[in-house]
């Protein structure tokens, strides 16, 4: 069930954590819905010397693989 930026404003607020904690995460939430946070770089490559890979993939190679 996804959950609205305002919505997630009222539950962290209602928690007592903050107007300041509150905002940030509704402000959060709004900017990368619009898409802010989509884009790539070269970076894992650079530092790594390895192809980046999908959040899938690595789920499954180093935390679910220490479930099994």
């Amino acid at each position: 069930m996804a959950v609205t930026p305002d919505e997630m404003y009222a539950m962290i607020e209602s928690a007592g954590w903050g107007n300041w904690m509150a905002a940030l995460t509704r402000d959060y939430g709004k900017a990368y819905a619009s898409g802010w946070g989509a884009f790539t770089t070269a970076n894992v490559e650079k530092v790594t010397g390895k192809p980046p890979r999908n959040f899938r993939d690595f789920a499954n190679d180093v935390l679910l693989s220490k479930l099994k």
